[in-house]
């Protein structure tokens, strides 16, 4: 698989021939966002979205570690996925545009859900979300973001909460690749916002998930 130099790279997203993978942590990601990339940070959990999210028609490039290329290359092989145009360490970028995505723990949310504005999205699974959601929160499952958020205004403040921190900072990523930019990201788990007292609407043909 080639490893790629940044001006390669580049060149290839520019002309949006590849579209690139990042797997970097949410830690490492989230203050040097590459423009344009969609983030899935490496874990047991990579895959599957992975295979949700990359049509498999679709040339990628990936952004990983050093240490965990091989490891990944292999893994996303295995799917039958055979489109991996290359690979970059995201050490060797120093050039490319770079952005911020805001990730709020669940205390932070908390007070900002009672006290401020914005439009709240949930982008677990349409029958999770039917079990048990937010008040006020809208059902966006990650693989209808891109139909869905086409006629809304990118201007508009979001918060994205989802199974946990990993599926919500990818969703964050494909809303920056439609445009919006006032995205925050609440980084826990969905059932410790349950456990942190805010409204939770639940189906009555469902128990509680939390008591």
């Amino acid at each position: 698989m080639k490893l790629l130099t940044e001006e390669e790279f580049a060149e290839l997203i520019s002309h949006k021939q590849c579209l690139a993978i990042d797997s970097r942590s949410i830690l490492s990601s989230a203050d040097k966002f590459i423009e344009g990339a969609l983030c899935i940070p490496w874990g047991e959990n990579f895959i599957p979205l992975f295979q949700k999210l990359v049509d498999d028609k679709q040339n990628i490039l990936l952004l990983c570690d050093a240490q965990n290329a091989e490891e990944i290359i292999r893994n996303i092989l295995a799917t039958g996925f055979s489109n991996i145009s290359g690979w970059i360490d995201p050490s060797a970028i120093k050039n490319l545009s770079t952005s911020v995505i805001i990730v709020i723990d669940a205390d932070e949310f908390k007070l900002d859900y009672d006290y401020d504005e914005f439009y709240l999205i949930d982008v677990r699974d349409a029958d999770l979300y039917e079990k048990y959601h937010i008040e006020f929160s809208q059902n966006i499952p990650l693989d209808d973001i891109d139909t869905v958020f086409q006629d809304l205004d990118p201007k508009m403040r979001i918060y994205i909460v989802g199974d946990d921190a990993m599926h919500a900072f990818t969703a964050a990523s494909l809303l920056k690749m439609l445009g919006f930019e006032l995205i925050r990201v609440v980084g826990c788990n969905f059932d410790e916002l349950v456990e942190k007292g805010l409204p939770i609407i639940r189906s009555s043909k469902n128990s509680s998930p939390s008591q």
